[in-house]
């Protein structure tokens, strides 16, 4: 997917991807994170753009 000028691959682990797609297009446009999760930016030294968890519930982005 692409959003905010940057192309993503998002994975998602104990959570539906429809879910954690629309999650990361609203992290990404500085929407805030989704209720809930506690999400880390990582900087550019690695590909994981960000990651947000919760619980089990896991999702997050990697640069393409």
């Amino acid at each position: 997917m692409q959003v905010a000028g940057k192309r993503l691959n998002v994975r998602t682990d104990q959570l539906r991807c429809k879910p954690a797609r629309e999650y990361t297009r609203r992290y990404m446009k500085g929407d805030g994170k989704p209720k809930g999760f506690s999400c880390t930016d990582y900087g550019s030294e690695t590909a994981i753009e960000f990651r947000c968890a919760k619980g089990g519930s896991v999702f997050f982005a990697i640069r393409r």
